[in-house]
């Protein structure tokens, strides 16, 4: 029986099932939603995308395919994620975790759009978490379909229940939350704008990239950072000069 992590309204499970279809007419199995964008820079930093939906099913997202994208970039420094997703399969999110968790860099989620259902479990094994400010997360109750007489679909049940408690596990551990406060969250299927989620602790920051990367820690002296923030510094200068010596002469004239 297979347990999917995703929305329970209708029309999100028929747009997902739609999506996914027309996926695999377009392109063929192999995944590629995961890839990265190029090779580890000079600052040591690599980009991969999670822009689809997760598990085969789904989407074109697996945890295996996920696998060959963190190898490609192996030996990076920092690894930004940047995360557009619905969900998907809970068991893929939850493989995809663990390689995340075990990699070996500094690991920076950017939530650039939607962040729902098992995506949000990515975002769990990252050491910062920036949504920009109108990015949108959702949690909820782990979903599934089960077919098969009383005695099948009471132990469905007991098994959904069992991996809701297992999520909720997930977020508290990230988000210093109570698992009370998280199992009414996911009960009432929650959906967060980013100061929201700022709030319950889902994301540690509400910025746009840029002024993400504005705000990390200068280089030493002579650095590459350092020479641009000193350019910048100075470029401001210049121009704040140039609006006072405009200002002086429309005063004089």
């Amino acid at each position: 029986m297979k347990i999917l992590a995703f929305s329970p309204e209708a029309f999100s499970r028929a747009r997902a099932l739609a999506d996914s279809f027309a996926a695999r007419l377009r392109r063929p199995a192999l995944n590629r939603a995961a890839q990265p964008k190029a090779a580890i820079d000079a600052q040591g930093t690599a980009e991969i995308f999670i822009y689809d939906a997760i598990g085969g099913w789904w989407g074109s997202l697996t945890a295996d395919s996920f696998r060959e994208t963190l190898r490609n970039v192996e030996g990076a420094k920092r690894l930004n994620i940047f995360v557009n997703s619905p969900g998907g399969d809970v068991f893929e999110a939850k493989a995809m975790l663990s390689q995340l968790e075990r990699f070996p860099a500094e690991k920076v989620v950017y939530v650039d759009g939607l962040i729902a259902s098992a995506a949000t479990f990515l975002a769990m094994g990252a050491d910062r978490i920036v949504t920009v400010p109108h990015g949108t997360w959702m949690i909820h109750n782990a979903w599934g379909i089960a077919a098969g007489d009383a005695g099948e679909l009471r132990k469905y049940a007991e098994l959904l229940d069992m991996v809701t408690g297992d999520i909720a596990g997930i977020y508290a551990r990230r988000t210093k939350q109570k698992l009370e406060k998280l199992r009414e969250m996911m009960d009432a299927e929650t959906w967060m704008t980013a100061d929201e989620a700022l709030a319950h602790g889902f994301t540690d920051k509400v910025a746009t990239f840029h002024e993400d990367i504005a705000a990390a820690p200068v280089q030493p002296e002579g650095g590459a950072a350092a020479k641009a923030t000193s350019l910048l510094v100075s470029t401001r200068a210049r121009l704040e000069a140039f609006k006072a010596q405009q200002s002086l002469r429309r005063t004089k004239d």
